[in-house]
C-alpha cells in the first residue's frame, strides 16, 4: 500500500489576496507569483479592446496617457460609452430621415387631393 499523500495543484487568480483564508498564505502551503503588468503589457491589453475600432497602438497609449492610473474597466466602458453616443446619433437621424419622408408623403397626398377636387 501506497500511504503517500496525493498532492492536486490548485491555481488561482485574484486581485486582492487579502480575503483569502489565511492559512493558505502561510510560507510552504502557497507559492504565490505577482504579477504587475507593465507599460507595453496595458497598452496590448486596451490596444485590444479597441482594435476592431480601427485604433492603432499610438492612439491607445495617447488615450492612456490623457487617463492615466485607470482600470482595465474603465477603457472597456468608454468604449460601451462611445458606442452609445454613436447609437443615439444615429437613431435621431433615422428619427429625422422618418420625419422628412413623412412630409414628404403628407404633401403628395395633398397634391393628390387637390389634383382630385380640379377634375
Amino acid at each position: 500500500e501506497d500511504d503517500s499523500i496525493r498532492r492536486v495543484p490548485i491555481i488561482i487568480t485574484a486581485n486582492d489576496l487579502s480575503t483569502l483564508y489565511a492559512p493558505l498564505l502561510r510560507d510552504g502551503r502557497m507559492e504565490k507569483f505577482y504579477w504587475e503588468p507593465t507599460r507595453e503589457d496595458l497598452v496590448d491589453m486596451v490596444f485590444r479592446i479597441f482594435e476592431d475600432d480601427g485604433f492603432s497602438r499610438a492612439q491607445v497609449a495617447d488615450l492612456m496617457d490623457r487617463y492615466p492610473n485607470q482600470g482595465l474597466d474603465f477603457y472597456g466602458a468608454l468604449r460601451a460609452r462611445m458606442y452609445d453616443s454613436s447609437i443615439l446619433k444615429w437613431v435621431a437621424e433615422v428619427e429625422e430621415e422618418e420625419g422628412r419622408i413623412q412630409r414628404v408623403i403628407r404633401d403628395l397626398i395633398r397634391v393628390r387631393e387637390l389634383g382630385r377636387e380640379r377634375l
